[in-house]
């Protein structure tokens, strides 16, 4: 009788030093900061409703940043937009099979029961819009959203466009930048920053002259600036943190620029990269240097492999004159590896639409695999992606 009262002391003994080891771990700050720190971002988010420590820990913006560092940038999904029907908003996901994260599904169910339409992504955080009248920063992983107001002198169906600036890299706060014509005057444009730190707008320089025709709905955010697409192909850049407006060299088109069509205009891992396609076989990818001086050939993506992949995308050719000859293909995004470890660009993947299908390719392996399911299709299975708008979407823990 005596050992048995011993033994079971002895467990009582165990169970309460395990209880109190566990209690000091979790109420060391640093300790717990660490641990925390080697989670991935959908964990944390998970998790940080455990404990008060745990959300203060996650809210804290110099972890937000470290966390940010440490986990390279992975891409998650792809937001789909379906505009063949633009005054109706549907919304679908696609997740990347190399990404077992929870898909978003409750955050798509929202945007179409709301009727918000997603207008730009950067880094994890969307911009959505409710007829062009009501702007909203979202965190899908989150289900965070947060209505920010027009500038004053911005009237609702007026020229303007909002462009999303955010990387938790540098910061975890974001800024919008509008850029709006003013009222009266053709080729006369004002530049106006919102800091999410803030909470305000403010006018930055004084208004500047643009005769060409700008995409300035369709920014690209890419490290710390903003560049927008003229219809010669050139760009207009704006440095966020130094606000100061540039513009940068047209592609190496050559003389055959004319019979060029612009494909893709988009980041990714720092590169900013422009993607033009003629006719079969090829797309050919450019990528501007780092010192902005011009672009450079990257690859020149040869089609015919895929097509023997997916023999989909060549299903119209028979049907199509020759001068109009092109794959069902288009791109979506660029997805390039952060590790750095490939010179040669090894780890740098197209991700593609095509009928019915999703898919990412490696222009220098050749190389494909489907992208992942797809969740709905408007039509049937034999449908384009390209009704859609694609945006990517990263995990994130940045509140909005």
């Amino acid at each position: 009788m005596a050992s048995i009262t011993n033994n079971q002391s002895k467990e009582d003994d165990e169970q309460y030093s395990e209880l109190q080891g566990r209690q000091i771990i979790g109420n060391n700050h640093d300790l717990t900061t660490q641990i925390i720190l080697h989670l991935p971002s959908n964990s944390i988010f998970n998790l940080k409703l455990t404990s008060k420590l745990w959300l203060s820990i996650s809210h804290d913006h110099l972890f937000i940043k470290t966390h940010a560092l440490r986990h390279p940038r992975r891409l998650s999904g792809v937001f789909l937009r379906y505009v063949a029907q633009p005054q109706a908003s549907s919304h679908a996901y696609v997740a990347s099979k190399s990404n077992d994260n929870t898909t978003p599904v409750p955050f798509v169910a929202a945007q179409n029961s709301l009727g918000l339409n997603i207008v730009q992504s950067c880094n994890g955080l969307l911009l959505c819009s409710c007829s062009d009248i009501e702007y909203y920063v979202c965190n899908p992983m989150t289900m965070q959203r947060k209505q920010v107001p027009l500038p004053k002198g911005v009237r609702p169906g007026g020229y303007f466009g909002l462009n999303l600036a955010f990387d938790p890299r540098l910061s975890p706060f974001y800024k919008i930048v509008c850029v709006s014509k003013l009222f009266g005057h053709r080729s006369r444009f004002q530049l106006e920053v919102y800091s999410s730190e803030t909470g305000q707008w403010k006018s930055v320089g004084d208004p500047f002259i643009e005769t060409d025709v700008l995409h300035f709905k369709q920014g690209v955010f890419c490290k710390g600036v903003i560049h927008w697409l003229k219809t010669t192909s050139s760009c207009l850049y704006f440095d966020v943190n130094n606000e100061c407006l540039r513009s940068t060299p047209e592609p190496p088109l050559g003389k055959q620029c004319a019979s060029y069509s612009h494909e893709f205009f988009g980041q990714s891992n720092d590169h900013l990269y422009f993607v033009v396609k003629r006719h079969l076989p090829n797309f050919t990818l450019l990528q501007m240097k780092d010192d902005y001086s011009g672009w450079f050939v990257k690859n020149v993506v040869n089609l015919d492999v895929l097509a023997e992949t997916f023999p989909i995308m060549a299903r119209n050719l028979d049907r199509t004159p020759r001068f109009l000859l092109l794959y069902e293909c288009n791109v979506l995004c660029i997805e390039e590896s952060e590790s750095g470890s490939d010179i040669d660009g090894d780890d740098l993947e197209l991700v593609l639409s095509m009928p019915g299908k999703i898919v990412r390719f490696n222009p220098r392996t050749n190389a494909s695999r489907e992208f992942g399911e797809l969740v709905r299709q408007p039509y049937n299975a034999s449908s384009w992606y390209k009704d859609f708008l694609a945006y990517e979407y990263f995990e994130t823990i940045c509140p909005v």
